[in-house]
């Protein structure tokens, strides 16, 4: 996190890398386990997706990990649950400054992208879904934030469509 102005303006970037080595096979591992990544109510947050949509396999059909896969249209079906990975990169860069009219009540822009691959061979950039979006953050106590954000995907999913989502979130 850096400052300028003040403290007028903060800076808030962020980077997440992830790998998972385990010689154990996809149907013996428990259902959390792999890397799943979008919306805010999970552990690898991308605003403006739906929680959990963005996955190794793109809402494909899957026999062995589907990274040497070819997306099929045909193959898409909503009742498929997200495959997690092994492989998983996230970023976030977050400005926020103060609305100047209430104390404690900043505004702020941010963009995040993730991605999820079955193992770092198959992380190529049509993995990565970008969000840009905007929000308001209230300071309990000065301390203790309470977010409110409006993002919108800048690609879909198979799982959700590409639009504008509501997240709201403490801390």
């Amino acid at each position: 996190v850096q400052s300028f102005f003040r403290k007028r303006l903060i800076v808030v970037p962020s980077l997440r890398v992830g790998a998972i080595q385990t010689e154990q096979f996809e149907e013996d591992l428990r259902a959390d386990f792999l890397f799943k990544a979008g919306g805010d109510g999970v552990v690898l947050p991308v605003r403006g997706y739906a929680d959990a949509t963005i996955d190794a396999c793109g809402g494909r059909r899957r026999n062995t990990w589907c990274a040497d896969e070819l997306p099929d249209a045909t193959d898409v079906v909503d009742t498929i649950p997200t495959v997690g990975g092994r492989a998983m990169l996230l970023g976030s860069l977050e400005l926020r400054w103060p609305t100047f009219l209430i104390d404690d009540f900043w505004f702020t822009a941010f963009s995040d992208v993730g991605a999820v691959a079955a193992d770092w061979g198959a992380m190529n950039p049509d993995r990565f879904h970008p969000s840009v979006g905007g929000g308001l953050r209230y300071l309990v106590t000065g301390q203790i934030p309470l977010r409110i954000d409006i993002a919108y995907p800048l690609r879909d999913t198979a799982f959700a469509p590409q639009t504008a989502r509501v997240h709201f979130n403490i801390f």
